[in-house]
């Protein structure tokens, strides 16, 4: 065996490199465990597109490139935060209905989760703030929001069916931060956020018939464990009729151009194809979860369709 003092390498390098490679691993090992957060929620990319979007709506689509990536990664980082924190709180129920979440399977800790909602929360607050203190405030109510929603004290996702209706108001609340990062709120901008808060009533009780198991064990008040899982898709296949017809009293009363509720029509009519074989299928867990997948780009095509009623 060569001894240490043989490579003429002083003992205080040596540890120090230990130090360093010890340092190494955990930066690697707690950046690994970040990026498994990002891929496991995916929903939070549809926040940060209708931020974006009702931007370019608040300014009829004049908005600069820089504010739009700025207020857009700044949603999406309070979105990705929001998520998170509810995750810790969640580990009961994830471990019936999600064991595959990063917390859950021990890729990541309480600990680097909470550091990592700190810093996520403090980027988006600064991001907004460089654009407007109207947009940061907003971000600010949104990020408390998701706070009382999950915090055990407040637990507002145990309540029916508040579960749903605050994350439908999160989801307004993502539309106004955008035309509040941009020109203010205007007609169209408003009407973005309905579109968005009425939507969440698809993307929610679609989340909740999947958790049907867990949710029942936990005592949660949902649509499904509420209505049944049978009217609680009749409600889901109701609501983009719902849309459909507001654009068109938005067309009329408002002065939006006919594209818009054209347009709106058309993608509310293919969101309702998605949607309808739920009625025979709901019992499939995975072609639930393909048909979630399917009907989140639906959003962002309905978010940009009435992009065109303020272009």
């Amino acid at each position: 065996m060569i001894e240490k003092k043989m490579l003429n390498i002083p003992l205080d390098d040596l540890s120090y490199s230990k130090d360093l490679k010890a340092l190494f691993r955990r930066l690697s090992a707690g950046a690994s465990g970040y990026w498994y957060f990002i891929k496991s929620r995916t929903l939070v990319y549809t926040f940060a597109s209708a931020t974006c979007i009702a931007a370019l709506i608040s300014v009829q689509g004049a908005a600069s490139l820089p504010l739009l990536l700025i207020a857009t990664l700044g949603m999406y980082l309070a979105s990705l935060g929001v998520y998170v924190y509810n995750d810790i709180t969640d580990i009961g129920e994830d471990s019936i209905n999600s064991a595959q979440r990063p917390l859950i399977a021990g890729k990541v800790t309480k600990s680097q989760a909470a550091k990592f909602i700190v810093a996520i929360w403090s980027a988006s607050l600064l991001l907004q703030v460089s654009l407007t203190w109207a947009a940061a405030g907003m971000t600010l109510l949104y990020i408390l929001l998701g706070v009382v929603y999950s915090h055990p004290a407040t637990h507002l996702k145990k309540l029916f069916p508040l579960k749903t209706v605050v994350t439908a108001l999160g989801g307004a609340m993502a539309s106004l931060v955008g035309g509040l990062a941009a020109g203010g709120i205007t007609p169209q901008v408003l009407f973005a956020a309905t579109v968005f808060f009425l939507f969440f009533f698809i993307l929610g009780p679609l989340g909740d018939v999947g958790d049907l198991e867990g949710d029942r064990m936990q005592g949660r008040r949902t649509f499904p464990v509420v209505l049944g899982i049978k009217n609680t898709i009749r409600l889901v296949l109701s609501l983009p009729v719902v849309i459909s017809l507001l654009a068109l009293i938005s067309y009329h009363y408002f002065n939006f151009n006919l594209v818009s509720p054209i347009l709106v029509g058309i993608i509310s009519t293919v969101s309702f194809l998605i949607l309808r074989p739920l009625t025979s299928h709901w019992e499939n867990k995975k072609y639930l979860k393909k048909t979630r997948n399917r009907i989140r780009p639906m959003h962002i095509l309905l978010q940009a369709a009435i992009l065109f009623s303020a272009i």
